[in-house]
C-alpha cells in the first residue's frame, strides 16, 4: 500500500495535521514519512532476507529505493 501511496497520497482539506502525543499541531504526510524512514532497518532486514520468495523483500527493496531518491513530500510538489 505505501508503494501505491508513495508521492500520490494528499490529505483531504482540513485534514493535513493532527495532534501528536505532545499535543503539538504535526503535518500528517511529514509524520507518515519519519515513521516510514524509522523502519528502515526493518525493511533492509527484509531486503536483505535472500530466502524470501514472496513479495515482501522485492515490495521493501522498492520502498527503500522511493526513500533513498527523494522526500514523498517532493513527489508532491
Amino acid at each position: 500500500m505505501l508503494l501505491d501511496w508513495w508521492g500520490c497520497f494528499a490529505p483531504e482539506p482540513g485534514y493535513a495535521s493532527y495532534r501528536d502525543e505532545d499535543d503539538q499541531p504535526t503535518d500528517l504526510v511529514e509524520a507518515i514519512e519519519r515513521r516510514i524512514r524509522a523502519a528502515a532497518d526493518g525493511l533492509r532486514t527484509i531486503a536483505d532476507d535472500r530466502s524470501d520468495s514472496g513479495p515482501a523483500r522485492k515490495m521493501a527493496e522498492e520502498l527503500l529505493s522511493m526513500l533513498a531518491a527523494s522526500s514523498w513530500l517532493d513527489s508532491l510538489g
